[in-house]
């Protein structure tokens, strides 16, 4: 039972990969199984080892917890094998998925922990004359417009394979191709490998039932086996696309990527309440945040960095023109009494580089 990669753990083990005498497992019986790992580094402490027999609910049906090393045998660099014995239920399912999940403790708590599946679903989603297995398909059964469609998908094969290229297309209810992805597929035998594809699908897209289709292609380009397909829908999104009246128009641009078309603002006291309108000029491929700032003289006083609607509705999932309003609220109490200058901008959430210039709103007067 290799794992996908070894699984490097903070007390200094690292796991390879389980052995196992006897592929069954069997209600009622003793199964064994053998931990091989790695002493990397010397932590002077004492660890222990646990194995537990779950299923892909999370629910427990065998486990099995023993010590690692002591501290006086440990050696830098070491492999080890550990015996652990699970005594199965009798109550054992037959088929579905079965998972290890494994770690090491100290003094009882958990310091790391991981998980391996073992064993596939009752019916897999799709086999191929070749011998891979996709083992499970999984698809948010309602996307709402803007997001990417999210897939898992487990693959198994027994055998090393050639080269291969997954091809994933998504087609409207007439059989259009609203999107097209190829990416290679590394599938090391007897492992069960899980990926995650986004398909991106465009943020205006109608809404209704798309199809999504799974194929197998070689070195050449050329098609492998029949395809496995799966549905998806697509729900509408409610959508501005006409600016509402407002108190100050800005008109300011973003790298013609965001617009300020204008903006709200009520200062209570020392209480600021202010709502920016946005519009996406074209089609916005990346994650921003916005921001506020609350400047006298030039230096920043106070501030706000935040993504749209506190990160449920990213700048990548607007759709082209659409008109997005955020409000915010800034408690500037700490503030001397004085003059300050608010500016507002954007920067990529990743890589915090500025989308721009910020765009300067107006003086506020604190008493």
């Amino acid at each position: 039972l290799p794992l996908p990669t070894p699984i490097a753990f903070n007390n200094g083990v690292t796991v390879v990969g389980f052995l196992q005498p006897s592929t069954q497992l069997e209600a009622g019986k003793t199964w064994t199984l053998f931990m091989l790992w790695r002493q990397d580094e010397l932590k002077n402490q004492e660890n222990g080892i646990f194995v537990h027999l779950i299923n892909d609910r999370g629910d427990k049906f065998a486990q099995a917890d023993v010590s690692a090393l002591p501290v006086g045998q440990q050696r830098a660099g070491e492999m080890v094998l550990s015996q652990l014995e699970f005594k199965l239920p009798t109550h054992l399912p037959s088929q579905g998925e079965f998972f290890l999940r494994f770690g090491f403790t100290n003094k009882g708590e958990v310091i790391g922990d991981s998980v391996l599946q073992i064993r596939g679903a009752a019916k897999a989603a799709a086999t191929w004359d070749n011998g891979l297995v996709l083992d499970r398909f999984q698809v948010s059964e309602k996307i709402p417009q803007g997001p990417p469609i999210d897939i898992k998908a487990t693959w198994f094969t027994t055998k090393a394979l050639p080269d291969l290229k997954l091809r994933l297309v998504v087609k409207s209810s007439s059989g259009q191709v609203v999107l097209e992805k190829i990416e290679d597929l590394i599938i090391p035998p007897n492992v069960f490998l899980s990926g995650n594809y986004q398909l991106r699908i465009p943020t205006d897209i109608a809404a209704g039932i798309y199809t999504i289709e799974v194929s197998l292609a070689d070195s050449r380009g050329e098609k492998v086996g029949e395809s496995y397909k799966a549905n998806a829908e697509v729900a509408a999104r409610p959508r501005k696309f006409q600016a509402a009246q407002m108190q100050k128009t800005v008109n300011a641009s973003f790298i013609d990527q965001i617009r300020l078309l204008g903006y709200d603002l009520k200062l209570d006291g020392k209480k600021l309440n202010l709502t920016l309108h946005w519009q996406a000029i074209g089609q916005i491929e990346k994650s921003y945040k916005f921001f506020v700032h609350v400047l006298r003289e030039g230096e920043v006083k106070a501030q706000l960095d935040a993504l749209p609607d506190q990160g449920r509705y990213l700048t990548s999932w607007w759709a082209r023109g659409e008109v997005y309003s955020e409000t915010i609220t800034l408690d500037l109490v700490s503030l001397d009494a004085g003059t300050y200058v608010l500016n507002t901008g954007w920067y990529d959430a990743l890589s915090q580089q500025r989308l721009g210039e910020s765009a300067a709103l107006q003086e506020i007067e604190l008493k």
